[in-house]
């Protein structure tokens, strides 16, 4: 028997509460809402998602402990903190976030699954900082069927959007993993790549698919438009946010292998400004981008 101590946080799909076990364990409960109870295609595959989760451990995973159907109630590791806590970071730290969330997205392919639901919430914190992921669909990779519209439009990768022919697949939590961790690396600045689109637009959602499914809407090389970031780095950025299914990495492992180690040195000087036109790769980044790519081939 799980008791709620308090609530943490409300959601479109749940509402996250603080709770205890009889042996007194600190877990999260999320109670699913009477939309999603309502709905029996969504609330069965939410279900099917945490027991799957849960035969599915992994250092960057979160625990799930158990479920609870009479109560909508899904049971898990206590966490409460996200990278949204973050606010910012150094391309030193989203090196580290990323490589987390790769090696657990590599895992969870391994097993014949992708996560389907990554965005900023969705990546928490343990007391080390360690990324955990949490809230996955876990949708097959050889038969996802019909995804449900539970993701968050502004890391909705293009072929979530309707765009193209292309069917999601494990690409899209790269699109989406691209995009936290570009944001989190500019901080502030990342709202003026998106002249566009404000908490102000009358239907927010809507401007984020629309420029997430306008194949000519492409964002600036990272590493010419994050202090500090080198090219190495930049450019495993940038294959991740490719709008092209095709182009982009489709697995975890591949990005995983052209991740560096560790970053160089680079020059720290702020940008002033962050343009959101496409802008021509400086000469170094040139020779990174070719050396990658030929690697791909």
């Amino acid at each position: 028997m799980t008791q709620l101590i308090r609530k943490h946080s409300q959601g479109k799909q749940a509402t996250l509460y603080e709770g205890a076990t009889r042996l007194g364990k600190r877990v999260a409960v999320k109670d699913r809402s009477k939309q999603v109870r309502g709905n029996p295609r969504l609330r069965d595959r939410w279900f099917q998602a945490a027991r799957q989760w849960a035969n599915v451990p992994h250092q960057y995973l979160l625990d799930y402990i158990d479920v609870d159907e009479d109560q909508g109630w899904i049971i898990t590791d206590w966490m409460d903190r996200s990278v949204v806590n973050l606010h910012s970071c150094s391309p030193s730290d989203g090196l580290r976030i990323v490589r987390q969330s790769l090696e657990a997205l590599h895992h969870l392919n391994n097993k014949g699954f992708f996560h389907g639901n990554l965005k900023p919430t969705n990546m928490l914190l343990d007391e080390q900082g360690d990324v955990c992921l949490c809230d996955g669909l876990l949708l097959s990779i050889d038969n996802p069927g019909v995804i449900p519209s539970v993701g968050t439009a502004k890391y909705l990768a293009p072929e979530m959007t309707g765009a193209g022919s292309a069917l999601p697949g494990p690409g899209i939590d790269l699109y989406a993993l691209g995009f936290v961790v570009l944001e989190l690396m500019l901080g502030r600045s990342f709202s003026g790549l998106f002249p566009g689109i404000s908490r102000d637009t009358g239907d927010h959602d809507m401007a984020w698919i629309a420029w997430h499914a306008d194949p000519a809407a492409r964002l600036p090389p990272a590493a010419e438009i994050v202090p500090g970031c080198p090219p190495e780095f930049g450019i495993v950025i940038d294959k991740m946010l490719l709008k092209d299914p095709f182009d982009r990495y489709r697995f975890a492992k591949q990005a995983l292998e052209y991740l560096p180690d560790q970053l160089a040195v680079v020059n720290q000087t702020p940008v002033a400004d962050v343009a959101p036109a496409t802008s021509r790769p400086a000469p170094v980044e040139n020779r990174v981008r070719q050396d990658h790519d030929a690697k791909l081939e």
